[in-house]
């Protein structure tokens, strides 16, 4: 299996730990196909974490991530969302409880995550569904990943983030999404800037593979755990600390 890698050099946190930035740029809905899926690099046992960092604009329906599972072992999946009715406060304190139910409502406000695997054929299937009936074996998966107890394979996984049922497609929401497998040494945070739709305020409708591009870059000793998201995106500051190391979120109004 090939590894993937990050790239860039590496800089020490205040805390530490080695940090590394990566830049994605959205992609057009019409391009947010598996094929197309940012790769927001990989996590390992004890090794690395990954965060990332990105908002769904009014033309923006979902977001689909790709990243590489080194290691066999527990896996832990954590989403946050800023939301115009929940305060600061609550993002950012946590939630010390062990029931999923509450723990999935606290990190992903407005928000629908469905994580899938690679079968031997190529196929993509979906392992965990927070849209899933409750007590489906989807759902219970989901369970699994938000309390850090599911048992992942190694292999590719993709993670789609895209709005509940009952939020608008409207409604703009900055999110930080976390990936990790037990205590992490080394942290990669991805920031996906605006797709061209959202820069133009259009939707395309012709596919463009052309449409998804990334570039790497460093991050400085100082502000290596702290990303200001685009303004165009709703500028919300995340820091990647938090319960079961979430993506903080800090709501931030840009010019509103």
């Amino acid at each position: 299996m090939a590894t993937t890698t990050i790239g860039g050099s590496s800089n020490l946190s205040s805390s530490g730990t080695r940090v590394w930035e990566k830049t994605v740029t959205d992609a057009n809905d019409v391009d947010e196909i598996f094929s197309n899926a940012r790769d927001i690099g990989y996590t390992r046992l004890n090794q690395y974490r990954t965060t990332v960092v990105g908002q769904l604009s009014r033309y923006d329906s979902s977001d689909l991530f790709k990243i590489q599972v080194q290691s066999n072992g527990k896996f832990a999946l954590s989403l946050r969302s800023v939301d115009d009715d929940t305060s600061t406060d609550s993002l950012t304190e946590g939630d010390t409880s062990s029931d999923s139910d509450k723990l999935l409502n606290m990190t992903a406000s407005g928000l629908r995550v469905q994580v899938y695997t690679l079968k031997s054929n190529g196929q993509e299937t979906l392992v965990a569904d927070s849209g899933a009936t409750e007590g489906s074996k989807k759902y219970e998966t989901l369970e699994d990943m938000l309390t850090g107890e599911y048992k992942a394979k190694k292999g590719d996984y993709y993670i789609k983030v895209s709005r509940s049922d009952e939020v608008s497609s409207n409604k703009e929401v900055p999110y930080a999404l976390q990936v990790k497998q037990g205590d992490a040494k080394h942290d990669y945070i991805v920031t996906e800037t605006a797709s061209e739709d959202t820069t133009n305020h259009k939707y395309t409708k012709t596919p463009s593979v052309s449409s998804y591009s990334s570039s790497l870059s460093t991050v400085s000793a100082a502000s290596a755990l702290q990303i200001l998201a685009s303004s165009n995106q709703g500028a919300a500051d995340m820091l990647s600390v938090g319960y079961l190391n979430m993506a903080e979120i800090y709501a931030k109004n840009s010019g509103k």
